[in-house]
């Protein structure tokens, strides 16, 4: 079964916690500010079979200047939105998780065991799977300096 991918669409979860006084709880703000595509490649329409490599390109938005960036990887079945995401950032409903990547986002940093392919493979999802899918990105920020 062939399956093409709609628009890539990225979303950028900010958790910021703020350092509490002694003994007093910290306080999570969650924000989650979804991006119409930073996802290079696959492109919107790419088509693809079960078990072929397709490119992967993804530059993180990094917009709080961290020395690495983390992200998960998700196809989904519909056009993801920010309520989809549980109180761990992930989908509770997809169709496949690619895994967890971090890159390094200043030149001359040591890279991660844990580094970004520049292919991925297509899952097989069966017969029943949709002939349309979304590619997703998650990124997490752990906090904005001042």
């Amino acid at each position: 079964m062939f399956f093409s991918f709609a628009k890539p669409t990225s979303l950028l979860a900010l958790i910021f916690a703020t350092l509490p006084a002694l003994a007093n709880p910290v306080q999570i703000q969650r924000r989650v500010t979804v991006f119409e595509t930073s996802i290079a490649a696959p492109t919107t329409g790419t088509t693809i079979s079960p078990g072929d490599s397709f490119p992967f390109s993804y530059t993180p938005a990094d917009s709080c200047h961290e020395a690495y960036s983390g992200y998960t990887v998700w196809l989904l079945a519909t056009s993801p939105t920010a309520a989809d995401l549980n109180s761990t950032m992930a989908f509770s409903q997809y169709l496949y998780y690619f895994g967890g990547f971090t890159v390094a986002d200043f030149p001359g940093l040591p890279a991660f065991s844990n580094a970004p392919p520049s292919t991925l493979s297509a899952p097989d999802l069966g017969e029943s799977a949709p002939s349309e899918v979304f590619l997703t990105i998650v990124e997490t920020i752990s906090g904005c300096p001042n």
